[in-house]
């Protein structure tokens, strides 16, 4: 929620004291909170247009509250940042915030906005990351929510992949995919406008369908199982490794089916990475029984719709609608991500995906 944050610190030495909307913060980075604030109001009152009576206020009085808003997430995300006001290309992307604000003062948007606009003055140098946040902020107020959403419901499928997961996460990741599930109503009036802004490229083809790309991504998950006596039969002379790889949590009990096992890895490279250096016979063992459990697409298919209800509604719009087909851009990565980073209340960083 936008609006009013009353906020008290007690700060010991080298540390920054702030408190709320009236607040006057000593820090050890020169700028102060109030010179901060009283910079970003001038960029305002000196850049925007001018404005008959009461619009005119009403303009100021968002564009006090966006950046009070903004001033205290990078007081509290990074302090040192409030330097970078100094700098002209800050104070211009903080004015595209006031300025989109004070037209638009959505709580959404503008929470969006003000979440990258942090990331943003943490950034001195001219790079990639830079340049993205600022084509972003004067991009994002050009979309709807649920434009927003399709580039999030894109972003989450195509650009990441969640480790350390168990079923139950598994499951809510599924749900938190549905939760930005595009509607069939302006489909494609949306993702033209999408295009249009250069955050998608149609590729014309879809590269991979979801059931693929969750078998690929998550094999852990995809694992029919086996049994004890399968695993004694290959490993042969071996087979007592199965009681050690037991105990160090590798082998473990198949949630879904009480008289098998699975492994507790991604894959067999995962596996490696996890372990080290491995004895080729044992690592052998481990391959043939491990690609023999995996499922076919079908299978796949067959067990998403009964893990999760939310699987088939998913799977339509993005097999069979041309959402599939479609690619996202950086700015479109940086969008996506910024909305999806809202609900997830995880702090990802989006040099992961711009390096």
């Amino acid at each position: 929620m936008f609006g009013k944050k009353d906020m008290k610190q007690e700060g010991a030495e080298n540390s920054q004291n702030y408190q709320g909307q009236t607040t006057n913060v000593t820090n050890n980075y020169g700028l102060t909170y109030k010179d901060a604030k009283d910079i970003a109001l001038d960029v305002f009152n000196n850049n925007f247009i001018k404005l008959k009576d009461e619009a005119a206020v009403i303009a100021v009085q968002r564009a006090e509250q966006v950046t009070e808003q903004f001033l205290i997430k990078l007081q509290e995300k990074a302090p040192e940042a409030i330097e970078n006001f100094k700098e002209p290309a800050l104070q211009e992307s903080l004015f595209n915030v006031q300025k989109e604000y004070a037209k638009n003062p959505d709580e959404e948007l503008g929470e969006l906005l003000t979440n990258i606009l942090v990331d943003r003055a943490k950034i001195e140098e001219r790079n990639i990351l830079q340049i993205v946040l600022d084509d972003a902020l004067k991009i994002a107020p050009k979309l709807t929510k649920e434009q927003m959403n399709i580039l999030t419901f894109i972003f989450i499928i195509n650009e990441t992949v969640k480790s350390q997961m168990n079923f139950e996460q598994f499951k809510l990741h599924i749900e938190n995919i549905y939760s930005y599930l595009p509607s069939t109503n302006s489909l494609i009036v949306n993702l033209r406008q999408i295009e249009f802004l250069g955050c998608a490229f149609n590729r014309g083809i879809i590269r991979e369908k979801i059931e693929a790309k969750f078998l690929r991504n998550y094999q852990m998950f995809f694992q029919k199982g086996f049994t004890k006596e399968l695993f004694f039969e290959k490993a042969g002379e071996l087979g007592n490794i199965f009681h050690y790889y037991m105990h160090s949590g590798v082998i473990v009990p198949h949630e879904k089916d009480i008289n098998k096992f699975r492994f507790n890895f991604y894959s067999i490279n995962d596996f490696k990475k996890k372990y080290g250096q491995i004895d080729s016979e044992i690592l052998e063992i481990f391959e043939k029984i491990y690609s023999n459990s995996i499922m076919s697409e079908l299978e796949a298919i067959a067990f998403l719709k009964d893990f999760s209800n939310k699987f088939e509604d998913i799977s339509a719009i993005y097999n069979d609608t041309i959402v599939g087909s479609y690619n996202i851009s950086n700015i479109g990565i940086a969008i996506g991500l910024e909305n999806w980073k809202i609900s997830l209340q995880e702090n990802v960083s989006l040099s992961v995906w711009l390096k």
